[in-house]
């Protein structure tokens, strides 16, 4: 109850429920497989998502979150952190051979 009512406090209402529900299942599997996040590869995804927009933090921060409804925070939790998250459970099915390489 306490996760639920702190989330939701901090973003806003109860809309963003399933936003919740699908965090956690992202975060309780990578539990699952022992695999986390650090705050270096937040900050890191957080860099490539400015340089592939070629803008700075605050610009980011100014123009672009209000467009998605989210704060920095909001941002950094709610889609860098599972993405990075699912990369990382993705990669381990993934296998490239000698032969893809040559192609």
């Amino acid at each position: 109850r306490e996760e639920l009512g702190d989330f939701l406090i901090a973003r806003g209402g109860y809309e963003k429920l399933e936003l919740l529900v699908n965090k956690k299942i992202i975060e309780v599997e990578a539990g699952r497989r022992n695999i986390s996040v650090t705050p270096t590869e937040v900050e890191a995804g957080l860099a490539d998502d400015l340089k592939g927009l070629g803008i700075g933090k605050d610009d980011f921060v100014k123009h672009v979150l209000p467009r998605y409804g989210k704060t920095l925070y909001e941002w950094t939790e709610d889609v860098i952190k599972p993405k990075i998250l699912l990369g990382k459970m993705c990669h381990e099915r993934v296998k490239v051979t000698d032969e893809d390489l040559k192609k």
